[in-house]
């Protein structure tokens, strides 16, 4: 394997190196477009770190299929990679991080997004994202995915649009929306409050308050820890709520409670109630992965009810009260998936539906 390749996975667990490996060449080429408060322009990239050259070095390189799907496939034997024969060219450890790396790198190569580094890691955007007044921002969860991607595992297994949110990212891109990808694990497995704190602070705060901070709209979609912290933050942008500045709130097998918000001692009560009625309320909707026992063949889009059922067995019943005093009562859907990872990708349709833009 080349130098190139083990060079290139080792900075990706230093935030100092990380700088030539995680940036998008079409990004830079774009760089003096925005202009935001305390956030600076990552510097050029190394081209030979494109996606294609690191998955090439390693011996993959991309296949677009008959659906029109960009799919990894392995060079000498011309293979696709599927969940079946995986193992076969992938090796776990090194190798499997390595080529994640490449999927990832390729991804942020086709998205065609501006890399804003920020006191606490780079993060991707739409160009002259001031430009926009409704923008649609993904928070990622825990672990070493990079932004705007969803999980490494289907990235190589499935395709790089369901293992990452480019589907999303076109689908708003094409409707005029702009995009924000945050990125909370620029410190390899690190996903701290201060990474999230910091990055809404300088992204997301200046937009609120700027010159179109009585028009623009933010929507957002969280998965697992990443909403956890979507609600930590915007138990600081109350007001915004209420101006309607905060629009959608999606949520994949998101850790969130609403004890964030009821526990919160810089609340009053009237602005508990108010951002309590937003996560709950008709613009929020939680995507959740089937139970393995009790709803392990529910389909995507099929309701889960947290209203008690006469026909409720006893655990159904304590589920759905643990979900209530949890979540609250919003709209809840299965994925049609028990793998908590694949939540957001395969709930990606309808997230586009909800969005409506």
């Amino acid at each position: 394997m080349g130098n190139r390749i083990w060079s290139a996975y080792r900075s990706s667990k230093s935030s100092k190196q990380a700088k030539v490996v995680t940036v998008s060449t079409t990004a830079v080429n774009h760089a003096s477009t925005l202009q935001l408060p305390n956030a600076q322009q990552r510097p050029a990239p190394d081209p030979s770190l494109r996606g294609v050259d690191l998955l090439e070095d390693l011996g993959f390189h991309v296949l677009v299929d008959g659906s029109g799907l960009h799919r990894l496939t392995h060079s000498t034997s011309n293979e696709t990679i599927t969940e079946l024969n995986f193992s076969r060219y992938v090796a776990s450890g090194n190798m499997y991080n390595s080529v994640a790396l490449g999927c990832m790198q390729y991804c942020h190569d086709k998205f065609d997004l501006e890399t804003v580094e920020t006191a606490s890691g780079f993060v991707l955007t739409s160009k002259d994202l001031c430009s926009f007044d409704r923008i649609l921002v993904i928070i990622n969860g825990k672990g070493l995915v990079q932004p705007g991607i969803l999980a490494r595992s289907s990235l190589m297994k499935y395709s790089f649009e369901q293992g990452s949110a480019w589907s999303m990212i076109k689908n708003a891109s094409s409707n005029g929306v702009g995009v924000i990808l945050l990125n909370h694990n620029h410190t390899s497995h690190s996903f701290s409050t201060k990474n999230v704190k910091v990055q809404f602070e300088e992204l997301i705060v200046p937009l609120l308050e700027g010159e179109k901070s009585r028009g623009v709209v933010f929507d957002f979609v969280a998965h697992s820890a990443g909403g956890s912290k979507l609600i930590s933050n915007l138990t600081s942008l109350v007001k915004y709520v209420t101006s309607k500045n905060i629009g959608k709130l999606m949520f994949t097998d998101s850790i969130h409670s609403l004890r964030q918000i009821s526990l919160h001692g810089g609340l009053s009560e009237e602005e508990k109630e108010i951002l309590s009625k937003k996560v709950v309320g008709e613009d929020a909707v939680y995507y959740r992965s089937n139970h393995e026992h009790m709803s392990p063949d529910k389909a995507l889009g099929e309701v889960f009810s947290v209203v008690d059922n006469p026909h409720d067995t006893p655990a159904e019943l304590n589920h759905k009260a643990y979900w209530r005093g949890r979540f609250g009562t919003i709209r809840t859907i299965y994925c049609g998936t028990t793998s908590h990872a694949r939540t957001t990708e395969m709930a990606t349709d309808e997230i586009i539906k909800f969005l409506n833009y």
